[in-house]
């Protein structure tokens, strides 16, 4: 008897286990399918990196503590995945306290995958040549 309910506990442990990194998972995907962009020309946005209220873009991977200065960002590195959904190109800009690390462009059908360190900032930029339509999601690093 005091083996089966042993049996019985390990079953139920593993299986709220599983249920609980799948629903995540799924959570998070869903999340993040409301990650869609529309930009005019020369229109500037930021996607993540300054905090509630003021990213565009859903990180699953960020975690924002308050504070009495408004919010910090304590994120992990992880990746962001821009999938160009529009006809014409634009850029992203990858910036840290006010600097400009580096700008990628993306072309038309194109998708690019970059490696977004903790703490940087994530904007894109649309083009003078026409409206940028985009999805961005975000990946954790270890997967």
């Amino acid at each position: 008897m005091r083996y089966s309910f042993f049996i019985i506990l390990l079953m139920v442990f593993f299986s709220c286990t599983e249920f609980f990194e799948n629903t995540e998972m799924e959570l998070n995907e869903e999340v993040q399918s409301l990650n869609k962009f529309d930009l005019e020309p020369l229109e500037s946005y930021l996607m993540f990196g300054k905090g509630p209220g003021q990213d565009g873009a859903i990180n699953p991977y960020a975690n924002y503590i308050k504070s009495n200065k408004g919010y910090l960002i304590s994120s992990k590195d992880c990746y962001s995945i821009i999938e160009n959904l529009g006809t014409s190109g634009f850029s992203i800009r990858i910036q840290k306290d006010g600097r400009i690390i580096k700008t990628i462009p993306i072309k038309k059908n194109e998708t690019k995958k970059i490696l977004l360190d903790a703490g940087n900032e994530l904007y894109t930029d649309a083009s003078f040549e026409g409206r940028a339509k985009f999805k961005v999601t975000f990946e954790d690093v270890s997967l």
